[in-house]
């Protein structure tokens, strides 16, 4: 490329990187005050507990001004149905490993050492809890220094998506926001850091002020006027040579079709069970039997007057004579209701539970004896955690591809089929359903021996978790027992 030439590329690519941080620092900006972001904001706060109910201040009217009152009553139960309902959808159908199939045995050999090596249903229950909070969750691989294949996890605000289609399928880049902090006492926090990955690559900012600033860009300028990986620094490198896997590397899973949190849709009724059930313990707490009336007084104005006796049961008015009479004072009875504000919450609980697919038991506490009849408590969480197992199997496909490459750098070896996920669903019988069920399966599969392969049998076995291993045990455990050789001569 001649002087000129690479001169006006120079300035061309000068102005294409300018564009990009711009773009990318609108984008930054824009994030938080997004609806998506702040649901799963909503979402990662009512997990924890911190309901709406805990900002909740009580205040009196003076003279027509509302003041704070903190001599009053002010019970904050914040009720964290968020952490109860998505635990048990996550330990329901993720508490057991998940079971992998592949018609290639060696790729699915390689998948399952790296999970036992890297605890990949750790991973997987992390993704399925993180997106049931967030309404997404986010896997990002990489390849470490030593070479070795690697997952990280990151949450719905730490990434921010650029989709090229409405259905959320194609992946044009992921922007990744963090913030590092001190590690010491009385450390200052750190830099807000900035990463646009592609898949070209990775470009790597500090946001400093209302700019970005590269971070670190180990390429020269000559190097992005050639275009080499166009500014971008590699996804990892190969043998010291830089490499990218040729996509974005960062796999959406999602909690559903729409990726929203568990939380959002019944957040309104959680907000009211908890402002009836502090409402209720401010008034035991602030218990008067009894409200003071009087009469024949002027003076008060309406609103103040009403205001205080709800908070107080009594209301100051001046006394004011008329012909020797003065104002009249009375007093009426006030027993507290405590049972519509039952009535309400059981109510409220009901629709928190129905609304949000979960399991629960009668008020009773008595497991209907009929296993037909306790499946259709069940109902409702095994349909949730059947969409959560279809948008997860779609996820575990993108992830594939990662792997795959992998051992294409790794081990020079191309898998020949795809690994198929399916959740094993920890579903709950009563002990007779359970014996009849296993009977029922193992009739079932000795009337399909001959018929289906066997390691399709051992895979749909309720006591195997690995078809394959399952099968060299058997193998040997016959060798042991007959010899190695022809077993036919012995009915197997």
């Amino acid at each position: 490329m001649g002087f000129f030439k690479k001169r006006k590329e120079k300035k061309r690519m000068k102005k294409q990187q300018k564009n990009i941080q711009t773009d990318l620092y609108s984008l930054y900006i824009q994030w938080t005050a997004q609806p998506e972001y702040i649901d799963a904001d909503i979402g990662e706060k009512y997990y924890k507990g911190e309901n709406d109910i805990r900002l909740r201040k009580q205040f009196k009217l003076i003279d027509g001004k509302t003041l704070p009152e903190p001599d009053l009553p002010n019970n904050k139960l914040s009720h964290n149905w968020g952490n109860y309902l998505i635990n048990q959808k996550i330990n329901y159908c993720l508490a057991k490993p998940p079971k992998f199939e592949c018609e290639d045995e060696q790729y699915l050999e390689y998948f399952n050492n790296w999970c036992e090596e890297n605890n990949f249903n750790y991973w997987l229950r992390f993704l399925g809890t993180q997106a049931s909070i967030e309404g997404r969750s986010w896997l990002f691989p990489y390849i470490d220094d030593n070479g070795d294949f690697k997952a990280q996890v990151f949450g719905f605000k730490e990434c921010i998506p650029i989709w090229t289609d409405q259905l959320h399928t194609d992946l044009k880049g992921v922007i990744r926001v963090y913030t590092t902090t001190g590690t010491g006492l009385n450390l200052p926090q750190g830099d807000t850091h900035l990463e646009y990955w592609t898949a070209e690559g990775c470009q790597r900012y500090i946001v400093q002020g209302r700019a970005l600033v590269l971070e670190n860009n180990n390429f020269t300028e000559l190097d992005l006027i050639d275009g080499k990986f166009n500014g971008f620094e590699p996804d990892f490198l190969n043998n010291k040579n830089p490499h990218t896997w040729g996509k974005t590397p960062f796999i959406c899973f999602k909690n559903n079709i729409i990726e929203q949190s568990d939380i959002i849709p019944i957040k309104s009724l959680i907000d009211n069970f908890d402002f009836v059930r502090s409402d209720l313990a401010n008034t035991l707490e602030k218990f008067v039997n009894s409200v003071i009336t009087i009469s024949n007084a002027q003076g008060t104005d309406l609103d103040e007057f009403i205001h205080n006796l709800k908070l107080y049961g009594v209301a100051k008015v001046d006394n004011v004579s008329q012909q020797g009479s003065g104002a009249n004072i009375g007093v009426i009875s006030q027993p507290i209701d405590c049972e519509a504000s039952t009535t309400h919450t059981n109510l409220l609980e009901e629709s928190i539970i129905k609304l949000s697919g979960a399991f629960h038991l009668p008020k009773t506490g008595q497991v209907p004896p009929s296993g037909v009849a306790l499946k259709l408590f069940y109902q409702g969480l095994e349909i949730k955690c059947n969409g959560l197992e279809s948008q997860f199997k779609l996820a575990f496909n993108q992830f594939q591809y990662f792997f795959m490459e992998y051992l294409k750098i790794k081990y020079n070896f191309t898998p020949s089929a795809k690994i198929k996920l399916s959740f094993d669903i920890n579903s709950i019988m009563n002990e007779n359903e359970q014996a009849d069920t296993l009977n029922k399966q193992m009739d079932a599969m000795r009337k399909a021996k001959g018929v289906v392969s066997d390691e399709t049998l051992y895979n749909n076995h309720p006591w195997v978790k690995d078809a394959q291993e399952e099968i060299k045990k058997v193998s040997k455990q016959n060798d042991d027992y007959f010899g190695k050789g022809d077993l036919n001569k012995y009915g197997l």
